[in-house]
């Protein structure tokens, strides 16, 4: 009964003529969103209308070392052996997509790559990448993300075997890289930090960006309870999107679909993303006009 009833919120008519009722989605936000896990609330125009809208009762954002170790404890080896390098805990790619990020990576990298993982927690990334591919000694794995995700981070690879693997939370110590991954990030940023994401002395060669929601309407924001806390939430106009690094010197070179993330949002049913976007960006050559 309960999975039939957020069926029709979230994706039939029924659903919509629910939201209108007085009561009703403020009823739903707090005795069934507030307690749960990864669900959405709202639709909202702007990134100030969805923050305005966070309970005031509730923590906001990602930087809180409950989330942190929430996700960093769950995806990091326990241990490795000295001896082999060999994780102590069997690491799991729980979304099949995150191979196309790995594979896309293994061909690019090389003794001297520079990569900048943004919002990369405690480094989950590299670590999936060291288990199924050889990781060049002399290349550089930096992870920059909010304060507790990189002191996690660090105190989780403290004493294990990872070369090159650096951790900040500060963009200008990050430095340029030659590739820029943003993995599950770039929805969550603030209008200002989403402005600043290129903001580079020499651009990267090439961007990754993974879990990303796409629309073919009007972008929206929505909200998504971490348990440990709230966040806003963006869905990107897909033509926007993509426009955003055509002007900044970038084209698709790879695309792919993330089948195991959808957005249902109750209440919202034409607003529902069936699945969300990867995408390989590689930086145009430079014209003679240039």
């Amino acid at each position: 009964m309960k999975q039939l009833a957020t069926y029709l919120l979230n994706r039939t008519k029924l659903g919509v003529v629910a939201g209108k009722i007085s009561g009703v989605p403020e009823r739903h936000r707090r005795f069934t969103w507030r307690h749960g896990i990864n669900q959405f609330h709202g639709v909202f125009p702007t990134e100030t209308a969805a923050l305005a809208a966070i309970p005031v009762d509730q923590r906001r954002g990602w930087d809180t070392q409950d989330l942190a170790r929430f996700i960093i404890e769950d995806s990091a080896p326990q241990r490795v052996d000295d001896a082999t390098g060999a994780c102590g805990k069997t690491l799991v790619v729980g979304q099949t997509s995150t191979f196309a990020v790995l594979m896309w990576l293994s061909r690019l990298t090389g003794p001297a790559t520079r990569i900048l993982d943004v919002g990369g927690a405690g480094g989950i990334l590299y670590w999936l990448y060291t288990r199924y591919f050889a990781w060049p000694p002399t290349a550089h794995w930096t992870v920059l993300d909010m304060t507790a995700f990189v002191e996690r981070g660090r105190q989780t690879a403290a004493g294990r075997i990872a070369p090159g693997l650096l951790f900040t939370d500060d963009p200008v110590s990050a430095g340029d890289c030659d590739i820029l991954v943003a993995s599950g990030c770039v929805q969550y940023m603030s209008n200002e930090r989403y402005a600043r994401l290129l903001d580079f002395s020499a651009p990267p060669q090439t961007i990754i960006i993974s879990k990303i929601a796409l629309t073919d309407g009007p972008e929206f924001w929505t909200l998504q309870n971490l348990a440990h806390s709230v966040s806003t939430y963006r869905v990107f106009n897909r033509t926007a999107f993509l426009a955003w690094f055509e002007t900044r010197g970038y084209s698709v070179r790879d695309e792919w679909s993330v089948p195991e993330i959808i957005i249902d949002i109750p209440f919202y049913p034409d607003h529902r993303v069936g699945s969300l976007s990867g995408f390989v960006l590689q930086r145009k050559s430079p014209t003679v006009a240039d």
